[in-house]
């Protein structure tokens, strides 16, 4: 869809009359969006920019996103066999979260996935899907995250590493690489993760831990906390602890997970939330959080969790809690999907080695 520079454009909202082509809105040029010359209205949700009548024309930039989503999921077959004879790459990550607006690739806003995805197009000359085992939101910070990348280059893994680092801001690296089979995908294949909140408890914060916990400094029943936790565990129905958006869709999502452990610990001037589940619902741990910490204040009795579980209801649960107390501590996978037939890590014949389950080293 294109439009005619020389014809003008009239808003409604400001009477200002305005060429086609790509136009600004408020204070930053907004390129997703693309003025009409019929149109006499601008809307851009991001902004929250409206006027009496809307006409909304989505930016060939954001099609073009869901459009390679949906390749990513469902490639088709001549994609796929070409897929098959690429390398499969498993990466583990570590990033702070605190400057970038999630996971996942947003317009015009510097994400981890699109970050990493500039650095391997600059490493190696290809342009590559970073698929990530979970979305972390804004904030939310990652001591070791897993995704996987295709790739054609032949670059030994040990060499990818340093070389894709190099490409890297310092608050994303890349802390192993390794083949894996085929047919391994980093979300699909996920057997569990953990997750771990922290909340500092001292009254005064330092400023080098603000960004990575939650300052809590006033009095918490710290036991009613840690007596809490355990409700959480099995296969439930989290709809309670689901974002709102997650919440209202009932017919299409399911909110049943199962959580493997959940516990409360105190150590040092940390207070800290640590949960390990088959997968977690939009905001689902920190909702969690946010309803211990009620507890702790003696607004919420620890008996109570099973019935806030019972009512499926947002509004049922506590508040929740801020991102930056989160991190993505490590995902685990079955243990034969990290064989490759072909290579082992040194590139020999062989199998990957990668210690999987309770005992496995983590990263902290």
């Amino acid at each position: 869809m294109t439009c005619d520079p020389s014809e003008p454009t009239r808003c409604a909202a400001s009477g200002e009359t305005r060429g086609g082509s790509i136009t600004p809105l408020g204070a930053r040029p907004l390129p997703c969006i693309i003025i009409l010359p019929s149109s006499d209205v601008l809307y851009c949700k991001e902004d929250r920019f409206s006027c009496l009548s809307m006409r909304v024309v989505i930016l060939r930039r954001e099609k073009e996103n869901v459009k390679a989503q949906e390749q990513e999921e469902n490639p088709p077959m001549s994609e796929t066999i070409q897929r098959e004879q690429m390398r499969n790459i498993l990466l583990r990550l570590a990033y702070d979260g605190t400057e970038f607006f999630g996971w996942q690739v947003q317009p015009a806003r510097p994400t981890i996935q699109g970050v990493l995805a500039a650095a391997f197009r600059r490493t190696c000359g290809e342009e590559v899907a970073v698929c990530g085992a979970g979305r972390t939101d804004a904030g939310v910070h990652a001591c070791e995250q897993a995704a996987n990348v295709r790739l054609a280059a032949p670059i030994p893994c040990p060499n990818l590493v340093q070389a894709v680092n190099d490409h890297l801001p310092e608050s994303i690296r890349m802390l192993s690489a390794q083949e894996v089979s085929p047919q391994f995908h980093a979300r699909r294949d996920a057997r569990s993760k953990i997750y771990r909140y922290q909340i500092y408890r001292e009254p005064v914060c330092p400023p080098w831990l603000s960004r990575y916990v939650c300052p809590v400094p006033y009095v918490l029943e710290e036991q009613a906390m840690q007596q809490a936790a355990p409700y959480f565990e099995g296969t439930k129905d989290f709809r309670s602890f689901a974002s709102a958006e997650h919440s209202q869709d009932r017919e299409q999502r399911s909110s049943v997970r199962t959580v493997f452990s959940s516990v409360v610990t105190r150590e040092g001037a940390n207070l800290t939330y640590t949960i390990e589940g088959n997968g977690f619902l939009h905001h689902m741990v920190r909702n969690i959080v946010g309803t211990l910490l009620l507890v702790g204040r003696n607004k919420i009795a620890p008996q109570a969790i099973p019935e806030i579980l019972a009512a499926a209801s947002r509004s049922a649960a506590g508040p929740t809690a801020p991102a930056r107390g989160l991190h993505l501590v490590r995902v685990f996978y079955p243990d034969e999907l990290l064989r490759n037939p072909a290579l082992d890590n040194e590139g020999n014949p062989g199998r990957i080695q990668e210690k999987i389950g309770p005992d496995a080293d983590e990263v902290s």
